[in-house]
């Protein structure tokens, strides 16, 4: 998903230099949060732990990792990427939270892109990850493969939008049409190159991308027809 990025000079923001897979900038942004339900109970957690937490899910990408062998070479030279440019200072991850990372399951928007001065950034809702791979204070362990394959559609589908420039992705009111065709064209990318390989191995997936892949399928492949239009106009963040 993409959105334009708007800096609040008076929001407390955590940075943090980290090692491993990530070795740039992650930024914690403290955000209100909506009461947490009786089923949905929340975890709270400070910026310290979210960051640690994030480096530790973002591990579950690392392209060494027997794991991950079934990617496409699309989802990895997007992901290669990802962790080049954060590692050159060229990428910042920005965490949103709360005083909690758990949240509702149906979060479906759980990142976006878009660039800052200049700088690409991912914006991260900690949410969705909170209920992936965080449980009662614990991470979730062995992490669910259709998890980790999610993870790495929806950060190659932030990078293919990243590429694709500047321009597009702070395009705002009169070139709102701009990010309506940017988003027909990622998302067609994502099936093709990111999400449709996985399905041809029968991988497990979010409903959300089979759902994508279907459309299109529907379609014949065309990214114009009304099926396609009419589930990315239903999944994209305004």
């Amino acid at each position: 998903m993409i959105r334009k990025f708007t800096l609040c000079l008076s929001a407390l923001i955590f940075m943090i230099s980290v090692q491993e897979v990530l070795t740039g900038t992650i930024k914690a942004q403290s955000l209100s949060q909506s009461k947490p339900s009786e089923e949905k109970p929340m975890v709270s957690v400070s910026k310290d732990e979210a960051v640690t937490f994030f480096r530790w899910v973002m591990g579950l990408v690392d392209l060494g990792l027997e794991e991950n062998k079934h990617l496409s070479i699309w989802t990895k030279d997007r992901i290669s990427w990802m962790f080049k440019e954060n590692q050159e200072n060229r990428l910042t991850f920005e965490l949103l939270m709360g005083d909690r990372i758990s949240g509702n399951e149906q979060v479906v928007y759980g990142m976006f892109s878009g660039y800052v001065d200049g700088k690409a950034n991912i914006e991260v809702n900690l949410s969705l990850l909170g209920v992936w791979f965080w449980d009662n204070y614990q991470l979730k362990t062995p992490v669910d493969r259709a998890r980790r394959n999610d993870l790495a559609v929806m950060l190659s589908h932030e990078v293919t939008h990243l590429q694709h420039g500047s321009v597009i992705l702070e395009a705002t009111g009169p070139d709102l049409a701009l990010r309506a065709e940017e988003e027909k064209r990622t998302w067609t990318i994502s099936v093709l190159e990111d999400i449709r390989p996985l399905v041809r191995r029968a991988e497990k997936l979010n409903d959300h991308f089979v759902q994508a892949n279907e459309a299109l399928l529907a379609c014949k492949g065309d990214p114009d027809c009304s099926v396609f239009a009419d589930f990315i106009k239903g999944h994209t963040k305004k």
